[in-house]
């Protein structure tokens, strides 16, 4: 009973802050609101300014199939900020690595969606990369004490399959059945075509060519426009900002972390290819690169030859000589995917 006593004492105390807040509005008509407070529960508190964020956000998520007034995003912020608050209350704990790894991940996923992450620092706002780490690490502290707190509420609570049918038909009946993005379980057999011995030593050779002419004062931008494989190098020149923790391959950060600032690797190998790379600032545990990719061009008939072969597999298992799962471990190239069956994995999930 007392856990009921203290919420509504917050609700009545945030009713009466909108109140205040409304009053304020129609007696300084002539003033101009840059924000202010909407609610305070406990320490939290809720701006106008997040009301205005978080309904934009759900707006955009959403493609605007979901329309939400400014009274009903309150509502939700404030049922969260109370979850973050009686999670303090109840002595809910999160520990450092938890949320490290929730902003590390936050970050990987915005890094992605933006293909750098000074575009994703200059799209929100922030001053650098670790004024953006103490914004998601205060957001992450405050979700991941909200997940504690309602695991902690339900984990004694027991829900029949009646009772989850007859909710289930009551949003059907409203309308208002929940909108989740399209899931697919993807899964692939690789076949991977070889260049020529002859063919890898000219694309080294080349590569070797612009690094001397790059270390004799070459413009690398220039270079990597002229030269690169990469489809991204129009629009950062081959640049990339790198952490350890960052989605990229494990060569290309390996030689990101071993160069000094200006200096310009050696032509190293990948899957993508091969390429050089030059270091070109430190930022904390960030390293500013740029790199120049090169991809060997393969015959033809080589092509032609993977083509055939990869036809005779299909129709293996399409007349039953053999499942999709054998094929991927007789005949895929794929070291990441051979040994789960050819399944992909989501980069910013970590799972399947």
């Amino acid at each position: 009973m007392q856990h009921r006593t203290t919420i509504l004492k917050y609700i009545k105390s945030s009713i009466f802050a909108l109140f205040l807040c409304f009053l304020g509005l129609q007696t300084s008509a002539q003033k101009v609101k840059i924000d202010g407070v909407a609610v305070v529960i406990g320490k939290n508190i809720v701006l106008d300014s997040d009301i205005a964020k978080f309904k934009q956000e759900v707006e955009v998520r959403s493609e605007g199939k979901v329309q939400i007034t400014d009274c009903e995003m309150l509502e939700e912020l404030m049922q969260q900020k109370l979850m973050a608050h009686h999670a303090v209350v109840d002595s809910v704990t999160v520990s450092d690595a938890e949320i490290s790894e929730k902003v590390e991940r936050s970050i990987q996923y915005f890094t992605q969606q933006y293909g750098d992450v000074d575009k994703v620092i200059k799209a929100y706002g922030f001053n650098d990369l670790e004024d953006l780490k103490k914004e998601l690490t205060t957001v992450q502290t405050e979700n991941l004490l909200i997940e504690k707190e309602q695991l902690k509420i339900t984990e004694k609570i027991d829900v029949t399959p009646e009772e989850v049918r007859l909710y289930f038909n009551g949003l059907k009946e409203k309308e208002e059945l929940p909108q989740f993005p399209a899931e697919i379980e993807l899964a692939q057999i690789v076949l991977t075509a070889v260049p020529t011995k002859q063919e890898v030593e000219r694309v080294i050779n080349k590569l070797n060519e612009l690094k001397k002419e790059i270390e004799d004062g070459s413009n690398f931008r220039m270079k990597a426009i002229i030269n690169s494989d990469d489809p991204g190098v129009t629009n950062n020149g081959g640049e990339y900002s790198v952490t350890k923790e960052s989605a990229f391959i494990k060569e290309f950060k390996e030689m990101a972390f071993t160069l000094d600032i200006g200096q310009v690797s050696k032509p190293f190998k990948s899957e993508f290819g091969y390429h050089i790379m030059q270091l070109h600032a430190v930022k904390g545990n960030t390293r500013v690169a740029s790199h120049i990719l090169m991809q060997p061009e393969v015959p033809d008939s080589k092509m032609n030859e993977l083509k055939v072969k990869a036809d005779s597999i299909v129709q293996k298992i399409r007349e039953g000589a053999l499942t999709f799962e054998e094929a991927v471990k007789k005949y895929s190239d794929d070291e990441d995917t051979r040994n789960s069956g050819g399944l992909i994995i989501n980069p910013s999930t970590r799972r399947i």
